[in-house]
């Protein structure tokens, strides 16, 4: 080290300063301070010094040998040289860091700063004091997450430009979670940070962050945040069930200020030496390397070693972490955002798009189940085509000219509602077209792949005594019944082949199934997360081709069937199974 006497120089310095005292140029309390020892020891070393001159006051326990810790000359220039060609201006504590990463150094961190400083490499700074009793740390690992963003000059080799790093560090272990360079903070970083953690870590109990206005809405300055008023990462942290924290000062967020400090201090100068001029590869290198660097250094173990997080449950994070508008929708099947119109597509435009043919059946006196007609691109293209008569189903059937998604409304008279004061419909004589509807495709070719998927409207009640599940903000109603019927259908108790499946289906499941059916994107995320039914199917046996074909029944008012069911060809004689 620059300035250290050696050996021989301490001891003629001390043969000096001894002598001195002697010839009583200085006293022997000046000679102790001049040595730097106490007055005690001085008075020791001067009855060895006149009993036995020089040799008596030597230390002779390192007489013949030499410290094995002993650092030579050389070797510290070379420790010198290195600092001040390569690492100039990297903080003590991180040189030592790299230098034992890459050189090998084996010396301590207070050795390395005392040489710098005597080396007059680096200045002598006063330790700071601890301000205030900082917050106990979360005691689990995803309990609490830390979010925000730095505006720095983070690239130092383009000094000139700033970038912002979004930050996730864990309250619990001070892991850092995510970081990445963007051009400012706002909703879109943001949200792409939070997914990324989701996506690899899982959901958080909380989330701490400031108050930015991606964050929260607050009418006045530096009042309270609007609650009722949500943002972007508000609403989407709501969904996932995430804790949403707000600080209201720079200290209550001195992890996340701490942090940004050191990463103002560490990353600047490792994107410096790594030489990156760019966000890109500086966003590469921070996944890639600087994360498992920073978290070997700075990561603690948890209080408790369970983690807080949670798995998303197989949610779509891409329709959760997202932007949201509410917008109507146009009569022409579009809505309009920023100026541009946007057109919703419909499961018909897609199966036609996907070579999937498809019919729609509806009775023309039935005008409220005549959806298409609301549809502009159905009603007014060739796809129009496709919208029938229900009286023409049991004909196609006979004629093997159905298509191979159909939708079916039965006819007006027919659709099981009560009797009407004209005595135009009964709910015998819909069930009546419904058995006939089955029996005639049971003994059709078209059986064999076929599926029936039956449901109503309602369930003819006023109260059902099990709560809806809450999917989102509309939920579902009150049950209603459906039959599945299919050779394909799971077996079950009853001899002839039922089941009772107890999963929560949908209306938006009939829709969900097809897609699955047809490898078709959903429309929306009701349908996408709607249960596409395929647990009522068993596909791994061969189909169950057993039929039940029922009789109508003949205690209908104002008569037994609709006038289209007198055929020979499609009236059952009677029940019968066959194998």
């Amino acid at each position: 080290m620059p300035g250290t006497p050696t050996v021989q120089e301490r001891t003629m310095r001390v043969r000096e300063v001894l002598m001195r005292a002697v010839q009583r140029e200085i006293s022997w309390i000046q000679a102790a301070e001049i040595l730097g020892i106490s007055a005690r020891n001085m008075r020791r070393w001067k009855v060895k010094f006149e009993t036995a001159g020089l040799e008596g006051v030597l230390d002779r326990r390192t007489l013949g040998h030499a410290n094995p810790r002993r650092v030579t000359r050389a070797e510290l220039e070379k420790l010198l040289e290195l600092y001040q060609r390569r690492y100039q201006g990297v903080n003590v504590r991180h040189f030592c860091a790299i230098a034992r990463r890459e050189h090998g150094l084996k010396w301590s961190y207070s050795f390395v700063r005392q040489a710098l400083q005597v080396a007059g490499l680096i200045k002598k700074r006063r330790p700071r004091g601890r301000h205030r009793l900082r917050r106990p740390p979360r005691e689990c690992f995803g309990e609490m997450l830390h979010l925000d963003g730095s505006l720095h000059a983070w690239l130092a080799l383009r000094p000139q430009e700033r970038q912002c790093l979004i930050v996730v560090v864990d309250d619990a272990t001070r892991r850092l979670l995510f970081a990445q360079l963007c051009a400012h903070e706002g909703t879109e970083p943001v949200l792409a940070a939070v997914h990324a953690v989701v996506s690899r870590y899982g959901v958080p109990q909380a989330l701490y962050t400031d108050r930015a206005r991606w964050a929260a809405y607050t009418p006045k300055s530096g009042g309270p945040v609007d609650r009722d008023s949500p943002t972007q990462v508000g609403r989407a942290l709501a969904r996932l069930g995430v804790e949403h924290i707000l600080a209201y000062s720079p200290q209550a967020r001195g992890r996340s200020e701490r942090l940004n400090r050191t990463l103002q201090d560490r990353l600047v100068q490792e994107l410096r030496l790594a030489r990156i001029v760019t966000p890109e590869r500086a966003n590469a290198f921070i996944t890639e390397t600087f994360l498992a660097r920073y978290n070997g250094e700075f990561a603690v173990a948890p209080a408790d070693a369970r983690s807080a997080f949670v798995t998303a449950g197989g949610a779509d994070l891409d329709q959760i972490l997202c932007h949201e508008a509410s917008r109507v929708v146009g009569k022409d099947n579009t809505v309009r955002l920023e100026g541009a119109c946007l057109q919703i597509p419909t499961l018909p435009q897609r199966l036609s798009k996907a070579g999937v043919s498809w019919r729609f059946y509806n009775s023309p006196v039935f005008p409220i189940g005549d959806i298409m007609k609301a549809i502009k691109e159905v009603r007014y293209s060739k796809l129009w085509n496709n919208v029938v008569d229900s009286d023409t189903f049991l004909d196609d059937i006979a004629n093997r000219n159905l298509a191979s998604v159909s939708w079916v409304n039965p006819p007006a008279p027919y659709n099981e509602h009560p009797i009407l004061p004209n005595r135009s419909q009964s709910v015998c004589a819909g069930e009546n077209w419904t058995v006939s509807v089955m029996n005639a495709l049971q003994q059709s070719p078209y059986w064999r792949s076929t599926a029936v998927v039956i449901i109503w409207d309602d369930f003819g009640g006023f109260y059902d005594h099990v709560p809806p599940p809450q999917y989102d903000i509309l939920g579902l109603g009150a049950r209603t019944p459906g039959l599945i019927l299919s050779p394909w259908t799971i077996e079950g108790d009853n001899p002839d082949g039922g089941a009772i499946d107890h999963t929560t289906y949908e209306f938006s499941s009939v829709l969900a199934f097809i897609e699955h059916l047809y490898g078709i994107e959903p429309l929306t995320q009701r349908d996408a997360q709607a249960d596409p039914l395929t647990g009522a199917f068993d596909f791994s046996k061969p189909p169950d081709m057993r039929k039940l074909i029922l009789p109508l029944r003949s205690d209908c008012p104002y008569g037994t069937a609709p006038p289209f069911l007198k055929n020979d060809n499609l009236e059952p004689e009677g029940q019968q199974t066959e194998g």
